[in-house]
This record gives C-alpha cells, structure tokens and sequence, in this order.
C-alpha cells in the first residue's frame, strides 16, 4: 500500500528539482543581457549582498524550528547561498523586463568591433564557421567598455568615429543596450 505522504514528499520535491533546474536554465539564458548591461558587476555585487541580507533575515524565521546547532547552521546556508546565487538573476531580469523608460540614443566613440565564435567542441581546420557573435569596444565618458551582442552593433564604423548607441535605462537604474 502506497503511503499518501511518500507521495505528497515526491511530488514536492520533484518539484523543487524541476524548479532549480528552470532557475539554472533561466540563468544561463540571462548572461547575454549581463553582457550588454553597464555596470553589470556593480549590480552583481550589490544584489549579492541584498541576498546574503534577504537569506539571513529569512533563515531567523525557521531557525526556531531547528532541533539542533546542525541544522541551524544548514538552515542559514541554505537561505542564504541559495538566494544570494540567484539574486542577481532576479536583479538583471526585473531591471530589464520592468524597466518603463524610453530608449535613448548617446553619442559614443566607436573603437572597434570583432567577430568571434563560440563552439562548445571546437573548430576544425579549414572548416568555415559563422560568428555566433560579436565583440564591440566603445568609449563612453572616456570610459572603455565592452558590449557583447549577436549581431554587429556598427557594421560599417570606423575607429574614432562618433556612433549613436541606443541605451535603455532599467528599473533598478543600471542602463543596458537593448536588442
């Protein structure tokens, strides 16, 4: 005879398994729009630590239901590793998804732009590829950055020249460059 909770117990934590693995997809999906974000490590490292904050103050709620210092110790781990790891995946998607500014354009100094290519097994010789993406340097207030996109941003610019970026500003405040 099936017990109602061993079913009920597989039933939750198939559910986190399969909550986790969408958050990791999720993840994964989201480091193209980490690349095209100014400020990106700014807004990693502050979302971390609001995280660590959130995990901690959310561990001092079931920590009182801990019969032990163990399992104290792993309920403040877990609240607070898992929720800084997928902070900053939370930051990133609400800056750009609820972001209800206008495109702008600024004028930027184009420097240069490179394909390149990304293959999980490498390129053989003489095979010929296309880019799966492209590299571009500009000059923003004398500030050197790097935007990664899929498509070339200024085919036809030449270094020095003054090239118009369309910018958007997120709604944690941290600009990224939309598609």
């Amino acid at each position: 005879m099936v017990n109602k909770n061993n079913i009920s117990s597989f039933v939750l934590y198939t559910a986190i398994a399969f909550g986790l693995v969408g958050l990791i997809v999720l993840y994964v999906m989201e480091f193209k729009y980490f690349n095209r974000t100014f400020q990106a490590n700014i807004m990693t490292l502050w979302s971390i630590v609001i995280g660590i904050i959130i995990g901690i103050l959310l561990s001092r709620r079931f920590i009182k239901s801990a019969d032990d210092f163990v399992d104290r110790i792993r309920i403040v781990l877990l609240c607070t590793v898992g929720i800084a790891i997928f902070m900053p995946l939370f930051t990133s998607l609400s800056n750009r998804l609820f972001s209800f500014y206008d495109i702008k354009m600024i004028p930027v100094e184009f420097v240069e732009s490179e394909a390149y290519v990304g293959s999980r097994f490498g390129v053989l010789n003489n095979e010929k590829v296309e880019p799966t993406g492209y590299r571009t340097f500009i000059y923003r207030d004398t500030k050197l950055l790097k935007i990664l996109t899929e498509e070339a941003l200024f085919p036809d610019a030449q270094r020095g020249d003054s090239v118009q970026l369309s910018v958007k500003k997120g709604f944690w405040g941290f600009e990224f460059v939309p598609k």
